[in-house]
């Protein structure tokens, strides 16, 4: 007996989604300087999947391409490596878009670049925000089961 498997929502289903809508507003930046410790540090008390460094421009570059990010994947690659600064370790140039720029294109974007993280910039080419995977898949719940969404597995503490 074959089952047959609901579809929901596909990626193309977000192409009428402005990035705006779903991204996580800010960044954290750090000094291409910064050590391995010091992205770790950061990303655990911040509570944040990446950070974005800010590298030097050189005269005439777009200032979109100044930008790098460093995910906490990327970060447990260099886990092997802590003599690694953020601007080694991160992926430069970096995957930038504008606020403007519709869902589905970013969400295809991650998959054919394996990104999980996207710069958001402005017009000036500076950082707004990031959106990630996790955003995505936030709006992918909301479009499926409503703005409503609630989790549906209760975590309880283990002690």
């Amino acid at each position: 007996m074959k089952r047959e498997l609901k579809t929901g929502p596909s990626i193309g289903d977000l192409d009428d989604t402005p990035v705006r809508y779903s991204m996580t507003e800010g960044v954290v930046t750090l000094e291409p300087s910064a050590s391995v410790a010091e992205v770790a540090r950061v990303m655990a008390t911040e509570k944040i999947h990446s950070v974005i460094v800010s590298k030097p421009l050189k005269r005439g570059q777009d200032p979109r391409g100044s930008w790098g990010v460093i995910s906490d994947l990327d970060l447990l690659a260099a886990a092997t490596t802590p003599e690694a600064t953020a601007g080694e370790l991160a992926a430069s140039p970096s995957l930038t878009v504008s606020p403007d720029e519709n869902l589905g294109r970013v969400a295809r974007l991650m998959r054919d670049y394996q990104a999980s993280h996207v710069l958001v910039v402005g017009f000036d080419g500076v950082p707004l925000g990031v959106v990630s995977t996790l955003d995505i898949a936030r709006t992918l719940a909301k479009r499926l089961v409503g703005p409503d969404v609630k989790p549906l597995v209760k975590r309880e503490a283990q002690g």
